[in-house]
């Protein structure tokens, strides 16, 4: 069960970090993504979500290590 856990978590943290490189404007419009672009603009809000990802891929990769 943890390895789906950390597969998922790795997945996520893929997924978050595509869209933050790639500027993806349908996800940065979405009702979830509109808090953070309104308190950090668009680019504060690209490096939140970058963060984000890297964090979800480093949980993830620790949840299989471990």
């Amino acid at each position: 069960m943890l390895e789906i856990m950390g597969i998922i978590c790795i997945l996520y943290g893929v997924l978050i970090l595509r869209f933050s490189l790639t500027d993806n404007d349908a996800f940065f419009r979405a009702r979830h993504a509109r808090s953070i672009v309104a308190a950090f603009g668009r680019n504060g809000a690209r490096k939140v979500y970058g963060i984000m990802g890297i964090f979800g891929i480093i949980i993830g990769l620790m949840v299989l290590i471990f």
